[in-house]
Parts: C-alpha cells; structure tokens; sequence
C-alpha cells in the first residue's frame, strides 16, 4: 500500500498539484491512525496531500484510477446532483416513482427488453428524465461497447473518441428531444434535466479515462494528467470550466506580483559601498580613499505600460492578460493600458472602479481598437507613438502582448526601436508555440531585435516564470 501512495505522489507531483515531503509522511502517519474503511481512507489522502481547492478534482481522478474505481459511486463524489437522483413525482412518471427501479414507461417504439425503449435516442431521453445513476452508467458502457477495442488513435484524440460515443448514443437527437418537451414541463424539473445531462457527460469522460488506463497502463494516466494540468496547458486548450479557475490564478498571482517592488540604487550614510564615488573624492586627498561614498536600494514602485493584441487569433490570452492587467491596476499606482487590432486606444480609465467583468465589457463595447478587423502591429505602434509617446520614460517598462502576426503589412520597425530607446525595458510576451514563429504573416523575428526580450507565454506555468523574470 505504501507504494501505491508513493506513486500517488509522484503523479500528483506531474499533474502540477504541489506535494512536499513532509505531505507525504504526514499522510503515512495519519493512515497509521484511523480506520481503514473507504471515506477514511480517501479522507485521509485528500486532506495531508491536497492544499487547494483545484486540485481536488485531479486528485479524484487519480484516487479512483489506482486505488478504488468503484469508490465514487459508492460515495456519489457528485453530491451536487444527489438530489436529482431521488425518487420522484412528477408529468413524466404518471404517478410512479421515477427512480429507475421499476419498468418504465415506453416512450414509443419496438423495445429492446424490459422498459426500454426502441431506438438510443429513446433510451437516452429515459435514462435523463428518471436520474438513475446505475441507469447512467448502463448508458455509458453501451456506448464504451460501441466503440470498440480501443487502439491508440483513441488515447491520441479522446475528443474524437467522445464524439464517437456520443453518435452511438444518439446523444445530439436525445438532447433535442428533451428541448422540444421543455414547453411541457416546469422549470424545475428541466433544469434537472439539464444537471442530469452535465453529470452524465462528465461520467462518460471518466469512464473512458478510465479504460483507457486500464488499456494503455501509466502511458494513458500521464497523457490523461497532463491534460488536467493548468500550469501546462495552452490557455488555448482549456474547458468553460477551466477557463473560470485559471481566471482566479491569474488574479492571485496579480496580488503577489502588487506586492512586490523594485529598488534603485541612491545614495546613502551606509550599506554598499559606492566605488565610483568613492574614488571621485579620494581625488581631493591624493588618491586616500579617506572618505568612502556609500549607496543602498529604495524601494520603488515599477510604472508598467501594457500594448495587448485583441484580435481573434490570440482572444482567449488577451483576455487572461487583461484580466491580469486589470488585478495589476488596482494595486500598482502607475500602470496604462492600451489594446489594439489595427488601431491603439487606452483603456485604463475603464478598469477604475469597477468589477472585471463591467470592465472588461466596457473594453470591448467603447474602446475603438480595430477598423479593419485584420492586425496591423505596423500601424499600431506608430500610433502609440505618436498619440501616446508620452507615457513612456526612463522608468516605464513596456509589455506587448501579441503572436507579431501582421497580415503581410509594414512593420513599422523604427517605432519599436522608439519605444526602446525611451523605456527602461520592452518585453514581448508570445502566446504562439515557438514553432510557428516567423511561418507566414509571423514577423516576430523583426521585432525581436527591437525588444529587450520575447518570451513565449502561452500557459499559465510559463506565465509565472514571465513574471519572474520581469519583476
């Protein structure tokens, strides 16, 4: 048993959730000193090795895959649908209780044995309306059977293996059927419809993860792992529900970044010495450092300017900088911020006063940033300049933000070299994989020689290092 945690670890360890040492003896020892049934047992794991709240659904994912696969319908994990799952009055049971224990009444058609309906579709539509959960998971292994023997272009495209299941299923048709009796039901009752549907889609994904290990051993659960992996997914990659908890990293990780400061070197009675100054003034005693000049560090906040490509090609890392930019503004008294396509417009003033979500549609309803709907970068960074070359000084540092696809149009490279020249710092943040740089329109490689450095960024592990590196 020992090993199996130990691997446990080390998994949780690839899939990005952070386990020390002194986690994993702790978890030993507490096992040493409760019962050993089912919830204590995955009690015990979950709370010595589990520090956010995030990671509890990876650490499900793998507790069910090497310890127990039947652990959570024993403890039905989805505790939020617990309630759908009960007997039930209601239009469609005609005064029997919907709770999958009895026949079922026909909903049309030739029958496939006892209370079932004739064709998939049917038998879909059934299994949703009555919420039995065992009646889920009988849907789910027909579809696994449907599939077939599974190969390894099933491991490579589990989409596509989902898809296919779903056709098997008759999923889409079910779906509308349910859509078109809404009009016949109350609103309760088609919500838990459509809770039903969530649950039982996310059941599917987990079966079929689980086959596939079952098939492909631990060359399945890393692939599957690292697809759960925030810090190494591209942001381009992530689920609606993804996409919400990367939102609340990136906002953390904007409140550690508010509180850090830089420092510049000024002169002081004490601390490290200054040699220049120093030997400047032993000139009046013969060159007898009689006099030693001293400097120290000031803390200083930095003044950011942020220039963030919103066209549709980078939306989904625009949106995650922004929101970035936004927890940043609130915290640092000198940033800007400016978004383009293939015009420039400042959009600091919409990100006072306001919650993300009111900001960032103010951003996309009243900012004018693009004409043509095609990038521009050329055109873009002439008209910072020109319009807003003010806000740039020895003190600012720059960040563009932007995959430097320019649709083939003039670069306007001098303009760059401009923003240089008067800045402290230009960074440029690629949210491209580095493979597709300088391939088509990409005219990164002109750019790059204007910037002080360009960084791919295009998930949330190599964001932190960006930060790091400048901050």
């Amino acid at each position: 048993m020992e090993k199996q945690i130990l691997y446990l670890v080390q998994q949780l360890r690839k899939a990005g959730v952070r386990v020390t040492l002194a986690e994993t003896l702790d978890s030993l020892e507490a096992l040493r000193l409760v019962e050993w049934d089912r919830d204590s047992f995955y009690a015990t794991l979950q709370a010595t090795l589990v520090k956010n709240q995030r990671d509890y659904r990876v650490f499900d994912k793998l507790f069910g895959l090497i310890f127990d696969p039947d652990y959570f319908l024993h403890r039905d994990k989805t505790a939020k649908f617990r309630h759908l799952l009960k007997p039930k009055e209601g239009p469609d049971c005609q005064g029997e209780p919907c709770d999958g224990s009895g026949e079922g009444k026909s909903m049309g058609g030739p029958q496939q044995g006892q209370g079932r309906p004739g064709t998939p579709a049917q038998r879909f539509v059934q299994v949703i309306k009555m919420g039995n959960q065992q009646e889920m998971m009988d849907l789910i292994r027909e579809g696994l059977a449907g599939l077939g023997t599974l190969t390894e272009k099933h491991l490579e495209d589990r989409e596509d293996a989902l898809r296919r299941i779903k056709v098997f299923l008759e999923w889409k048709t079910g779906e509308l059927h349910l859509e078109k009796q809404a009009g016949e039901v109350d609103e309760e009752t088609f919500l838990d419809w459509q809770a039903r549907l969530a649950q039982l889609e996310q059941l599917l994904v987990d079966a079929l993860e689980a086959a596939l290990v079952a098939e492909f051993k631990e060359r399945a659960l890393e692939d599957i792992l690292e697809r759960h992996n925030l810090n190494q997914m591209d942001f381009y990659q992530l689920s609606q529900e993804q996409v919400v908890e990367m939102k609340r990293i990136i906002t953390r990780l904007a409140h550690k970044l508010a509180t850090r400061v830089s420092r510049r070197m000024v002169r002081a009675k004490g601390g490290k010495m200054d040699i220049q100054r120093t030997m400047r003034k032993s000139m009046a005693s013969g060159g007898i450092p009689i006099n030693p000049a001293y400097r120290t560090r000031k803390p200083t906040k930095p003044q950011l300017v942020v220039l963030c490509d919103i066209s549709g090609s980078v939306k989904v890392f625009s949106e995650f900088m922004l929101q970035l930019v936004y927890s940043m503004q609130q915290k640092f008294a000198h940033v800007r911020s400016f978004v383009f396509v293939d015009t420039v417009d400042e959009i600091t003033v919409y990100f006072h006063n306001r919650e993300v979500a009111e900001a960032m549609a103010e951003v996309y309803n009243r900012a004018i940033f693009s004409q043509t709907g095609f990038s521009d970068y050329g055109k873009s960074i002439l008209e910072f300049r020109q319009r807003y070359g003010n806000s740039v000084n020895g003190k600012t540092t720059v960040i563009i933000l932007g995959d430097g696809r320019n649709n083939y149009r003039r670069p306007e490279l001098e303009h760059l070299q401009w923003i240089k020249d008067n800045a402290k710092k230009v960074f440029w943040l690629n949210p491209e994989p580095q493979e597709r740089w300088n391939k088509e329109d990409s005219i990164i490689g002109l750019y790059q020689t204007m910037v002080d450095r360009l960084l791919e960024c295009r998930n949330m592990g190599q964001l932190e290092r960006v930060v790091r590196q400048i901050f």
